[in-house]
């Protein structure tokens, strides 16, 4: 265990179990995959089984952490309500966020359904992820803000390059091995933003196969809705078509990419920006991440030893897909603006 992580003991959970209502434990909490950011536990009850994350003590001190929370649940449950596959978070007193013994947590019950691995997705999940996130963009909710798009200055980019070659950091010596590549990307984002900032809807922000499971392998399940709230769609579907299209060994398989796209505008979704503007705002979030995993790897202070560790080979996997990302934006915006065709003429077709 994290030393950042409290322990979720039996006791703990006995406490987890009142707070809830949800019975006795009938065992230990058993550790469960789940995201790169927060820890995940299985918990049986006398009422059910149940899952539980443990949300990182570091996010959850940001002072924007708590009502960018409220807001993504908000979403959530506006897209349960309009029959979309949503996975919420169990809410006492309409609070989805649990202060417990000196931890945070979220619950939910517990949903037998699998993520798929590249070798287990074809075109099938491909199409139905296209479809349900034209059905997300439809969405209405009022009083959401605007995105946020954080740019870093070149400043903050050499400060942390820096204290990664200080400790010998195998990202580091990738940055510095590229010159000016990161400060380059960093550039054609904030570029992009120019554009990305016309139009926005909202919608679940991370929908890549880790958030979705898939119950018989045919009907989704959309869980980790933490990042949910204001998106550019096209930057989005973008997003969705490159990881659903991901396979084993990174490539981007033209089939399935087309597919999520094809899917998405003959449900009658458009694109509002140039492709790729779109790619670019992916670019920014893989940044984002990027910008992350390299403060985690390195601040000991906040960060315990697996944490660091868990950065270290996340910037590291991050810096090597920004570089196969800016090697196929053309190809990438060819397929895009070919997918978009094929789908709206299928829907006049079809009309």
């Amino acid at each position: 265990m994290d030393q950042a992580y409290e322990e979720v003991d039996y006791l703990k959970i006995g406490e987890i179990c009142r707070y809830y209502g949800i019975g006795t434990p009938l065992a230990e909490a058993e550790p469960i995959s789940g995201g790169y950011l927060h820890q995940m536990r299985l918990i049986h009850t006398t009422t059910g089984r149940y899952a539980l994350k443990v949300l990182n003590p570091e996010i959850i001190a940001r002072p924007e952490a708590r009502p960018n929370y409220l807001r993504s649940e908000q979403v959530a449950r506006a897209a349960a309500a309009a029959g979309i596959p949503a996975v919420l978070a169990i809410a006492v007193q309409g609070n989805p966020l649990a202060d417990i013994a000196g931890s945070t947590y979220m619950l939910f019950e517990w949903n037998a359904g699998s993520m798929l691995s590249p070798s287990e997705r074809d075109n099938r999940h491909a199409r139905a992820i296209g479809e349900l996130l034209y059905r997300l963009h439809e969405l209405e909710l009022p009083d959401m803000p605007s995105p946020s798009w954080k740019v870093y200055p070149q400043s903050h980019w050499e400060s942390l390059l820096e204290r990664g070659i200080r400790s010998h950091m195998s990202w580091a010596q990738s940055i510095e091995a590229r010159g000016q590549a990161l400060l380059e990307w960093n550039k054609l984002y904030e570029d992009a933003c120019v554009q990305l900032r016309q139009k926005a809807v909202v919608s679940h922000c991370d929908l890549n196969p880790r958030n979705v499971l898939w119950e018989n392998g045919s009907e989704p399940y959309l869980i980790d809705w933490e990042s949910a709230g204001p998106i550019h769609p096209t930057m989005e579907l973008i997003d969705a078509a490159i990881s659903w299209s991901e396979q084993e060994d990174g490539n981007i398989d033209r089939s399935a990419f087309m597919a999520v796209i094809e899917a998405y505008a003959k449900a009658g979704g458009m694109a509002h920006t140039r492709i790729e503007d779109a790619i670019y705002g992916r670019m920014g979030s893989m940044l984002d991440w990027l910008e992350y995993n390299m403060r985690r790897s390195i601040d000991t202070a906040v960060f315990g030893e697996d944490e660091r560790k868990l950065g270290a080979e996340q910037a590291d996997l991050t810096f090597a897909s920004l570089q196969t990302l800016t090697a196929d934006v053309q190809i990438w915006s060819e397929w895009a603006n070919e997918a978009f065709r094929l789908g709206i003429l299928s829907r006049s077709e079809w009309i």
